[in-house]
């Protein structure tokens, strides 16, 4: 995990290590934390994770954009989006690494 991004990959080894299961257990565990944060998030629901911060679906207007290339406007209709608010705890570790 000494790279610029972080996958399911890395994440599975590091449950690996961390938890001393086996691989299919861990990929296992994490496939069902992930659908359970997807489900929420289609329902409507905040999913709050203490230390590390809020996710939060909301609805964007509608509103005029611009075609950069031809500089043509275009309507961008309304839509749901998600949002990520991170708690202080993490704020603290970002901005002071141990």
């Amino acid at each position: 995990m000494n790279q610029n991004t972080i996958t399911r990959v890395d994440i599975c080894q590091a449950i690996m290590r961390n938890l001393n299961v086996t691989k299919s257990y861990a990929r296992t565990l994490l496939r069902s934390l992930l659908e359970i944060a997807c489900t929420a998030l289609e329902n409507d629901q905040e999913l709050k994770l203490l230390n590390f911060g809020t996710f939060s679906v909301y609805q964007k207007d509608p509103r005029i954009g611009r075609n950069p290339k031809t500089k043509v406007p275009a309507i961008i209709t309304s839509r749901k989006v998600v949002g990520f608010s991170p708690s202080a705890a993490l704020k603290e570790k970002v901005k002071h690494p141990s």
